[in-house]
């Protein structure tokens, strides 16, 4: 099963779509909007994930006052920290280095699991 595959079939995703974004084969996935507070206009994933096992996973939120949300987990040549987190709330540079899975179905349950708690403990849930 691909990644595509995996999160099409899950219960929080609305919908996925392939396209290139600054020339890059990316996986867009979308969250369904009921997961969300009324203030999160949209969240989406960003995966890439390459043949030589390195990856890109970015999660953003758009928020309805114009502000984002966002974090990503890597796997790829970045100032001598070849896997880091871009920690939230606006995966900053620089990332820090962090042990993560290498099998991208076991990254993408890693991911699920972090965003997941992030969207049932909302920051914006009080204000709604």
């Amino acid at each position: 099963m691909s990644i595509k595959q995996r999160l099409d079939t899950a219960p929080y995703i609305y919908s996925t779509s392939l396209n290139l974004q600054q020339g890059k084969p990316t996986l867009t996935a979308t969250f369904a909007s009921e997961y969300f507070p009324t203030d999160v206009k949209e969240a989406y994933y960003d995966i890439r994930w390459y043949t030589s096992g390195d990856f890109e996973i970015h999660y953003q939120e758009n928020w309805t006052d114009e502000r984002e949300w966002k974090r990503r987990w890597d796997k790829h040549p970045r100032n001598g920290k070849r896997t880091h987190y871009h920690p939230p709330p606006d995966a900053d540079h620089p990332p820090k280095p962090a042990t993560l899975p290498t099998h991208y179905y076991e990254m993408l349950r890693y991911a699920d699991t972090e965003t997941l708690d992030h969207i049932k403990s909302h920051p914006l849930i009080d204000a709604d």
